[in-house]
């Protein structure tokens, strides 16, 4: 699986996760089961986001859009100049300037998020904890705290997850690495339940003239 793909699978677990609760902590419970209820009643969801990258030690920051567009284990993303498109069963990998495209089997790594199992993401080795609120544009956001059930072997430190008061609905998700990167996914605009064909999620080499096809299925 190309490493691009990350930003969709993230974006995916954060539209709608629901991570395994430390016990003790009824507040994070309650709001995760809020926060599952909602996006399990959607049928498809289409999000623009965007990722920042910052390095703390020197505070240079780049940010990038994309958009992803989900539908039970279907998957679309554009992003980095990539459009990546899957439909459960094959991945395709657009590289836009070099117009060539790779196909491969769609063949989950072990731990990966994936957008067909966001609603089991509480198996993916975290704990969540409720860690406060903060106000910002006027909206209230009540955060997250998610730590690996194993430190040592993660390169995460935490996951700060924030999440719409009203709505209910995932905003941010900061994730703080070992290594000092701080990588910030915003989900800036989000439409559930729209009209989403099945053959949007298979790449389709008619509307791109002269494009190189790799196939290693």
């Amino acid at each position: 699986m190309k490493s691009l793909l990350k930003p969709a699978l993230i974006i995916a677990g954060m539209l709608a996760a629901t991570f395994a609760v430390a016990q003790g902590d009824p507040k994070a419970n309650e709001l995760l089961n809020k926060v599952s209820k909602k996006y399990q009643a959607y049928t498809t969801i289409k999000a623009v986001f965007s990722v920042t990258t910052e390095n703390q030690t020197d505070k240079k920051k780049t940010t990038e859009e994309g958009t992803v567009m989900l539908k039970g284990a279907n998957f679309r993303l554009d992003f980095g100049g990539q459009e990546i498109y899957c439909d459960g069963k094959t991945l395709w990998t657009f590289v836009k300037d070099a117009n060539e495209v790779t196909i491969e089997a769609y063949k989950p790594k072990d731990g990966a998020v994936t957008p067909n199992e966001i609603f089991n993401i509480q198996k993916k080795g975290y704990n969540a904890m409720y860690d406060g609120s903060v106000t910002r544009n006027n909206k209230t956001f009540e955060i997250l705290k998610l730590s690996p059930k194993v430190p040592k072997k993660a390169q995460l430190s935490y996951v700060k997850a924030e999440i719409d008061k009203t709505t209910n609905q995932m905003d941010r998700m900061l994730m703080y690495y070992k290594n000092g990167m701080v990588v910030t996914y915003t989900v800036k605009t989000f439409t559930p339940n729209g009209a989403m064909a099945d053959n949007s999620f298979v790449f389709n080499a008619t509307s791109k003239p002269g494009v190189t096809v790799v196939d290693l299925r």
